[in-house]
């Protein structure tokens, strides 16, 4: 007698056999939430330990860059992972939500009045999040 095994469903497929980009966009709106929460926790324990100690700006500068690099890593790797939309489209659309977020933040923060320091949040913004991606293929 054989046992009857039920399959686990898997993403819902429209008609034409292709993945359904409602759930694709939602998990890809989560993957930027997260990542954006997560830059959020790191910076604020950063500005912890600046308001503990005296630290240089510069370094707070540099930790900033490489807090706000993992958080596009997680980011991409988030956004791909159980996703069934093309790597490059949903680790992209996911970077590029998390940095507008952040730009828009820097401007509103800074009253408009950004330095030249933004061009290294876009290079960073728009490199780690592939890399997200390499890692999540390689996992």
């Amino acid at each position: 007698m054989s046992k009857l095994k039920k399959r686990k469903p898997t993403a819902r497929n429209s008609a034409s056999g292709k993945p359904d980009i409602q759930s694709a966009l939602i998990k890809c709106l989560k993957a930027a939430g997260i990542a954006l929460l997560f830059l959020l926790i790191l910076l604020s324990i950063l500005a912890f330990v600046y308001w503990k100690k005296e630290v240089s700006f510069k370094t707070l500068q540099v930790l900033a860059f490489i807090f706000s690099g993992v958080s596009f890593l997680l980011c991409g790797f988030l956004a791909v992972r159980k996703n069934k939309i093309p790597a490059v489209y949903a680790s992209g659309g996911a970077g590029l939500l998390v940095l507008l977020v952040l730009i828009a933040l820097l401007a509103i923060l800074s009253g408009g009045n950004m330095s030249n320091l933004v061009w290294i949040l876009v290079a960073v913004g728009l490199v780690c999040p592939f890399l997200g991606v390499v890692l999540a293929r390689k996992i």
